[in-house]
């Protein structure tokens, strides 16, 4: 929290490429459990494609910046039936 707090007041003394890069994303959908899943496991190979540049210093382009990303995939809360009006 305290990155992103950080991040959110520097925002507008980026410049415009990194003001654009940055986003806030937060859903809540109705999925199934494989639909989960599934969005988990694309989420996880979006982050480790790139993942040896954490270690490797080599391997990060000279204008790469180290980025702050936390996902969940979680039940939001207790299983409902559902309900028909």
């Amino acid at each position: 929290v305290q990155v992103l707090r950080a991040a959110l007041a520097a925002h507008r003394n980026e410049s415009e490429p990194w003001r654009d890069a940055t986003t806030i994303n937060q859903a809540r959908l109705w999925l199934t459990a494989q639909e989960a899943k599934d969005l988990a496991a694309q989420i996880n190979a979006l982050v480790t494609a790139t993942a040896d540049r954490f270690s490797d210093v080599s391997r990060r382009p000279a204008d790469a910046r180290l980025m702050a990303s936390v996902t969940w995939v979680v039940p939001a809360g207790p299983v409902h039936p559902r309900v028909v009006a």
